[in-house]
């Protein structure tokens, strides 16, 4: 089964579960209205039974009350008589007549208790009637409500099977390229032509480029070779951040479903991998990057509660010259507490806006510096890790899932950069770092063990181990003055893709040629700039 009828059956199935999230909304709606209404009609009860009740009971008893003493006064004047050995005159008749007439009103408001208990009675068992039926027209919601939710659960179950599958098909390491857009008004003539938008081997998307490469012969005409660049997928300049997320969503989903799962972000300073990564659109949000997106459908799937309870926690990291530092740490004496990858703080994240302000401090206090590259440029990797907690609906514990976010330090050669003292220092060990990230994936894609020589692949173990999902974006610039450095870092992304095809066709398919020659006898030369290759010196200890 190809990756294109499991994703149609994926669409298919996220459609069937919208409808039972809405289904399953009205049945909740339902069973709460329902309670209310038996809630009610209990009270209602209980005010006719206790109220009304008690006071009709009251007003007759005191009407008894009344009579029992009026009779004993007249017994007693009627006792006095026959003492006296008088007759019952005019007084003693009057007395008596009395008490007929108040006993006649007594019966008869008697006999009016009885019919309005009679009513009551009647009343009160038409509510019971009522709450019976109220009661078992819950129970039979209930019993729809627990069929649905099951049928959800197993519509869920099946969904997150079609996704592994459909990752296992695309490979545990997938790689993707994105073409920065050019500044505003940059000439044509400025621009790399990238070759014709061919298919990749994973999906009908462009997936393959080329990149033209020239020499001088010994006659002097101008040889171009065609090198060839094969990824999963690659962005244009016109494609926007919500196109990147809407490709790389079920990732986030993947790590819903318990799975880790890491995003990093590759390439030379000013290719674009904050702005993939971080940007907030502050106009209506349709541009934001991978973070604040990821966090919107994350607590979309906190607020549908209906399979499972989430929690979400969030941890940021920064590796700075082969140190790990806490940045959700207060800092200590004015510095950053430094730390070690696995004892990095995790914040409970309650809302959007919550997360927000932490990612906020976190990036204000990231190491950045400026270089002939890039005004801001980034001299450290950041690493923003969730970790996705959550019960089913009997209160179990299912395995956390852990989603890393890696905006990696600037590629760029160090000569390039401008990089003097300091920043030269740094340069080496972001270079070493990333060539120690590489050969990491690279091993994790060939089957091989991975070394965990440095601070960047230990913190980003999790998901460089077996069973993990990971996903490199390679980041170049659409300018010909940076050729050389966007082939550096193509190249290195193929290393990473050659993985995929690895990881995905391990013991099958052999390795894709990265490279195709085209002679042409006149062509313009592209600027070398002179740069010389990354220095692979060993890190500083």
């Amino acid at each position: 089964m190809g990756p294109s009828n499991i994703e149609h059956r994926l669409g298919r199935i996220e459609a069937r579960l919208e409808a039972l999230d809405t289904t399953l909304s009205n049945y909740i709606e339902y069973q709460s209205s329902s309670e209310e209404l038996i809630a009610k009609g209990f009270e209602s009860v209980r005010d006719i039974s206790v109220g009304q009740v008690e006071s009709i009971s009251g007003s007759v008893e005191d009407r008894f009350d009344q009579f029992e003493t009026q009779l004993a006064v007249a017994l007693e004047r009627m006792s006095s008589f026959s003492q006296s050995g008088s007759t019952f005159g005019e007084e003693s008749s009057e007395v008596v007549e009395q008490l007929e007439l108040q006993l006649e009103k007594a019966e008869t408001e008697r006999n009016e208790a009885v019919y309005n208990l009679e009513g009551i009675q009647k009343q009160l068992r038409d509510q019971q009637i009522e709450l019976d039926e109220a009661l078992e027209s819950k129970e039979a919601a209930n019993r729809s409500l627990s069929y649905e939710i099951e049928k959800l659960v197993g519509l869920r179950d099946k969904n997150r099977a079609l996704r592994q599958q459909l990752q296992a098909l695309k490979g545990n390491i997938r790689v993707m390229c994105r073409i920065r857009p050019a500044p505003t008004d940059t000439p044509r003539e400025d621009l790399v032509k990238f070759g014709p938008k061919e298919k990749g081997e994973f999906s009908d998307s462009w997936g393959r480029l080329f990149i033209p490469v020239e020499r001088k012969t010994a006659l002097g005409n101008t040889d171009v070779t065609m090198k060839r660049f094969d990824f999963e997928r690659i962005f244009g300049p016109e494609e926007t951040n919500s196109d990147v997320f809407e490709e790389i969503s079920e990732l986030v989903e993947t790590a819903l479903d318990g799975e880790k799962v890491g995003v990093f972000a590759y390439g030379q300073t000013g290719s674009g991998k904050t702005h993939t990564l971080s940007y907030r659109d502050s106009n209506d949000g349709k541009n934001d990057g991978i973070i604040p997106k990821t966090l919107v459908l994350l607590f979309e799937a906190t607020e549908r509660k209906m399979a499972y309870k989430y929690s979400i926690s969030m941890s940021v990291t920064e590796i700075y010259i082969n140190k790990t530092f806490d940045l959700l740490q207060e800092p200590i004496e004015g510095e950053k507490v430094q730390t070690r990858p696995e004892q990095a703080t995790f914040k409970p994240l309650t809302s959007l806006s919550s997360a927000d302000s932490i990612i906020d401090y976190a990036l204000e206090a990231r190491a950045t510096a400026s270089t002939d590259q890039n005004a801001t440029s980034s001299r450290s990797h950041l690493i923003f890790t969730f970790r996705i907690d959550k019960e089913d609906s009997e209160g179990g514990i299912v395995d956390p899932g852990f989603l890393y976010l890696v905006d990696l330090a600037g590629s760029e050669r160090t000569a390039k950069g401008g990089a003097q003292g300091a920043q030269l220092e740094e340069g080496i060990k972001i270079n070493n770092s990333l060539m120690s990230l590489n050969m990491a994936i690279t091993a994790l894609g060939k089957g091989n063990s991975v070394a965990f020589d440095n601070d960047l692949v230990r913190a980003l173990r999790p998901v460089l181990s077996k069973g993990s999902k990971t996903l490199m974006f390679v980041m170049i610039s659409p300018l010909k003055k940076d050729v050389q450095v966007s082939i550096q870092t193509l190249e290195k992304g193929q290393e990473a893709s050659n993985a995929q095809l690895a990881s995905a066709h391990r013991g099958g398919k052999p390795s894709i040629s990265s490279k195709t020659t085209i002679q042409t006898a006149t062509t313009r030369p592209i600027r070398r700039g002179g740069m010389s290759t990354p220095t692979s010196s060993r890190p500083g200890r």
